[in-house]
């Protein structure tokens, strides 16, 4: 298997974990399975690219301890730090270039709120297209009808494990939740560059920007650093409105 890109083959493995029959399946047994798939791919990736578990700490600024406890699936990473997983098993690893590609931890945990908040919101507008309130998800996952609650508002950082049950719960394809949200903000620090690539990177978030499709999304992101609950109903209904009309002119509801 190709490890190369981390997150591509994590949330692909997970998702072909999920059983389609939920009504039979023993959560606590689903979470934990998916867990440790997750763990042993996260190692394998991080053996593979001859990483240390205190260099994916230095470059995440977390303790090495957790990303021993993710290797393990006794935890588990969110959507954003995978993918700083997967950026950091792609960089080189000499002192100098690490220290470049670490971000300062006011801008790492920025990043963190505005990704987890937007995950949230996604994950509010695809229950209410259903129709399902937050015990129905809570009974299709076995997750605590507060946690989710903590998960749509942003409030608590969603795991990848939880985050393959939820799209499942929703009727949604994992694409939903990394194309909507999957903007590296990370690449728009220049303290985070390579200065190798820094060129490259500029180009690729200059079109982003460019790009009349995207300036809602920029907008909307740079809005989600300071909003309360009351804002974040707001922006999940006007989630599910642009879904409807999405779906309304493609004749089929989009995943």
């Amino acid at each position: 298997m190709d490890y190369a890109d981390l997150t591509r083959v994590a949330l692909s493995a997970l998702q072909s974990s999920t059983s389609a029959d939920s009504e039979y399946v023993d959560h606590d047994e689903a979470h934990c399975l998916r867990g440790k798939i997750l763990g042993v791919l996260i190692r394998q990736s991080r053996l593979a690219a001859e990483v240390t578990t205190e260099d994916c700490a230095r470059y995440l600024s977390v303790k090495p301890q957790l990303i021993e406890a993710w290797e393990l699936g006794e935890r588990a990473p969110s959507l954003s730090q995978l993918e700083g997983l997967a950026s950091c098993f792609k960089a080189p690893m000499s002192d100098e270039s690490l220290s470049a590609a670490v971000l300062p931890q006011a801008e790492q945990d920025e990043y963190m709120r505005i990704r987890q908040r937007l995950a949230g919101a996604l994950l509010q507008s695809a229950r209410r297209d259903q129709e399902a309130s937050i015990e129905d998800i809570s009974a299709r996952t076995g997750l605590d009808a507060d946690l989710l609650q903590r998960y749509e508002y942003g409030e608590s950082v969603m795991p990848v494990h939880h985050l393959t049950a939820l799209a499942q719960a929703v009727q949604r394809d994992l694409s939903y939740f990394t194309d909507s949200a999957g903007v590296s903000l990370r690449r728009a620090s220049p303290s985070a560059r390579n200065a190798a690539t820094a060129k490259d990177e500029d180009v690729d978030l200059a079109q982003f920007a460019a790009d009349q499709r995207n300036r809602a999304f920029i907008r909307l992101a740079m809005a989600f650093r300071d909003i309360d609950r009351e804002d974040l109903d707001r922006i999940a209904s006007a989630l599910l409105a642009i879904i409807r009309e999405r779906r309304d002119e493609n004749g089929r509801s989009p995943t």
